[in-house]
């Protein structure tokens, strides 16, 4: 991958499809990407979403799945609650964690995951 501060904006937009397309064909999936930019998720491609070892299961007919806010720590749970949880998840993460503040829920800035290469 060219490093994202040697792309402007165009190049960079088609080189993070070609990206996408790419893990696609390896049954590797990224999902959960509406709240970053192009550039954004692009960066956390290159800095560290293809960092993490993942296995080739084009052959297995499995997938693999990764996300920006997949690690699971305070930050990317705040940004799943703001922008990914349904109600219910909501819901039943105040029921669970009540002395946690609950962050606003705001609608995505960016429609890019319902067009992103999928397992089916």
């Amino acid at each position: 991958m060219t490093p994202p501060a040697e792309l402007d904006d165009p190049n960079l937009h088609a080189k993070l499809h070609d990206v996408l397309c790419a893990l696609a064909k390896i049954r590797c999936f990224v999902e959960n990407t509406d709240h970053l930019t192009d550039r954004e998720l692009y960066t956390w491609l290159w800095s560290e979403g293809l960092r993490e070892e993942t296995p080739d299961l084009s052959q297995l007919g499995g997938a693999w799945h990764m996300s920006p806010i997949g690690s699971g720590n305070e930050e990317d749970t705040a940004i799943f609650l703001k922008y990914y949880a349904s109600k219910k998840e909501r819901r039943r993460w105040q029921e669970e964690f009540p002395n946690d503040a609950l962050p606003p829920r705001c609608l995505l800035p960016y429609d890019r995951d319902r067009n992103l290469p999928r397992p089916e």
